[in-house]
């Protein structure tokens, strides 16, 4: 698609096995569920940026989950050293992972790195580790000068807005690309979210206050009738009211 005068393409560079009460009550889900780990890329003449990159070297901390950017670049007809800006929604390891080699120096050599300003300084407030990965490549990048901390409100990069999405993660954003796309990030991990706000609830650090954002960015989507995408949601989708309920609805 198209949004903002950029070319949008959602990647799948991988998926991950959640249990069942990972995204629902009791009786809601049947077994493990196999979700996408989506990245965002972006093309205009002259730019390629990369939203997300999967977890790269540290998907071994979660077992069973499958990577591949490369891959998933090289099928979408480009690839990771043709990106000059890479966009990170938050610092969790299946977003920032691929950003980062196994020896902790940055992946994306080529590239300007732009991270929330509140997850930069979150991050760096915690001891290094492997789930902590968000230290060392707000570190390094910001060593070789290729570090931008972003405010939400922001135009990180050609008409696309970086926006505030609390309660998932310290600095969790989301993006406006030109206001025509809403790329949601973890505001919800599955479909059935959108129906039911509340049972996504085990990845948020604060809850109450995911929720109050859930309710408020998918709201606001169904309102203005925008194309949206997530982290973990196959495909593009509008977010449509039926009744009082909301519901992802796949284009």
């Amino acid at each position: 698609m198209q949004a903002g005068g950029w070319d949008v393409a959602l990647l799948e560079v991988g998926t991950l096995p959640l249990k069942a009460e990972m995204l629902g009550p009791d009786g809601a889900f049947d077994g493990l569920q196999t979700v996408p780990s989506n990245a965002l890329l972006l093309r205009r003449e002259g730019r390629t940026v990369l939203v997300d990159t999967g977890a790269g070297h540290l998907g071994r901390l979660w077992p069973g989950l499958v990577d591949d950017l490369d891959g998933a670049m090289a099928a979408a007809g480009s690839s990771t050293a043709e990106v000059d800006a890479l966009l990170l929604t938050h610092l969790d390891f299946d977003h920032c992972g691929a950003a980062m080699t196994d020896v902790e120096s940055p992946a994306f050599t080529g590239a300007m790195a732009i991270v929330p300003r509140e997850a930069a300084a979150a991050v760096r407030e915690r001891e290094p580790g492997d789930w902590n990965p968000g230290r060392p490549l707000v570190e390094s990048y910001a060593d070789a000068g290729r570090l931008v901390e972003a405010a939400a409100g922001d135009t990180v990069v050609e008409a696309v807005v970086l926006r505030a999405a609390p309660g998932h993660r310290e600095g969790h954003s989301v993006l406006d690309i030109g206001g025509e796309l809403l790329y949601l990030a973890d505001v919800v991990h599955h479909p059935s979210h959108v129906e039911h706000p509340d049972w996504d609830r085990e990845f948020d650090t604060d809850p109450e206050l995911g929720l109050r954002t859930r309710l408020e960015l998918l709201g606001e989507a169904a309102g203005a009738g925008v194309t949206v995408a997530a982290s973990h949601i196959p495909g593009f989708a509008r977010i449509v009211a039926e009744g009082s309920r909301l519901r992802w609805q796949p284009l």
